[in-house]
């Protein structure tokens, strides 16, 4: 594990003879046992300096965790968000019936898009920045342009809430989600090209595969489906979680599909075999939202006890990240993390 400084007079203490370890352990994180571990050969080196042990840990840990950044602007809860492509602005979407874009470098509001009658449930931005989609319980989904704030297009036929949208990769096409079950495909002239149907409660949570082949759904009828997308058929059927699918999320090779639920767990699906291949339980809350980081190294996930936690692809608690004060309700990550302790995670919670 390298080496750390000492005393001006001493040699530098070496940390190469901690053994590798298994970090899952109960109740700790990565960071917890590495802490231990370090602990314990700096007393041992500095058993009668304790002071010195003090500030030496105080050191190696100041990487901890800590709120950077709050965003205040939404007149009630805050239920969706998502980032631009150059990480510069977030769209948010809450219980106001509003969305508002934001600056992330000074946390200003630039501009709110008025136009939705109840609760933005769901939002996306389109690759190059220039238009958002919103969906709402009003039962309608919102183009929008991002930089006027110019609502160019209505899309209605859902009876009932719509909770989740997903835009195809070649952003010609979107699908949506809602309490009538169905998904709908749509162009973005407004023209439905495909009505899904086979859920039996409603679908909370939408992706489209990188090669736009296929489309997976979550649903409160605790099941996740893989639809083609050219046909429109169901291909697989995959039932791991006891509750509500919540949320969910690919890793960036597409290798894995994530989700999250009532049931309290977080799990990672191989997509190619349609298998479970680990599930995530650290404690007795819901799963709200995931997402992964784009080296495809980590996933970050919501909870309603007020938290978000870092995961490895193992089954590692990397990292607990507290501050809100209710439900975290959704989270992302800028493009540009590369390791953890730089993992730069906006997260929205209920009031």
């Amino acid at each position: 594990m390298g080496k750390c400084f000492s005393t001006a007079e001493s040699e530098s203490i070496d940390f190469s003879e901690i053994p590798e370890t298994n970090y899952f352990q109960a109740g700790k994180t990565k960071r917890d046992v590495l802490k231990e571990q370090y602990s314990k050969a700096l007393r041992s080196f500095f058993y009668k300096q304790k002071d010195i042990v003090g500030i030496v840990e105080d050191f190696l840990y100041v990487d901890k965790p800590i709120t950077t950044k709050t965003f205040k602007g939404h007149d009630s809860n805050v239920s969706c968000c998502a980032i631009t492509s150059c990480d510069g602005y977030m769209v948010t979407g809450g219980y106001d019936n509003q969305l508002l874009l934001w600056e992330l470098r000074t946390g200003e509001i630039v501009r709110s898009f008025i136009g939705h009658s109840n609760c933005v449930s769901c939002v996306k931005i389109f690759a190059n920045d220039t238009r958002i989609l919103s969906g709402s319980r009003d039962g309608a989904c919102k183009l929008w342009d991002l930089e006027s704030g110019e609502l160019l297009h209505t899309y209605r036929r859902h009876k009932g809430n719509v909770y989740c949208l997903a835009l195809s990769p070649n952003e010609k096409y979107f699908v949506s989600g809602g309490e009538d079950t169905k998904i709908l495909m749509w162009s973005l002239d407004g023209q439905i090209v495909r009505e899904i149907t086979g859920h039996v409660k409603n679908v909370t949570t939408l992706v489209f595969t990188n090669d736009m082949t296929r489309i997976i759904s979550g649903s409160g009828d605790s099941s996740i489906k893989i639809w083609n997308t050219e046909t429109g058929e169901c291909e697989r059927t995959v039932f791991g979680h006891r509750k509500n699918v919540l949320c969910s999320c690919l890793s960036p090779d597409n290798r894995f599909f994530i989700s999250g639920g009532r049931d309290k767990t977080l799990k990672i699906w191989d997509l190619e075999h349609s298998v479970l291949y680990k599930t995530l339980q650290q404690q007795n809350k819901f799963v709200r939202c995931c997402a992964t980081t784009s080296d495809g190294k980590y996933i970050v996930a919501g909870y309603f006890d007020h938290t978000v936690k870092v995961w490895d692809y193992e089954g590692n608690l990397i990292a607990t990240y507290k501050g809100h004060k209710a439900n975290v309700s959704c989270c992302l990550v800028t493009s540009d993390s590369r390791y953890v302790d730089r993992l730069v995670c906006f997260c929205m919670c209920q009031s």
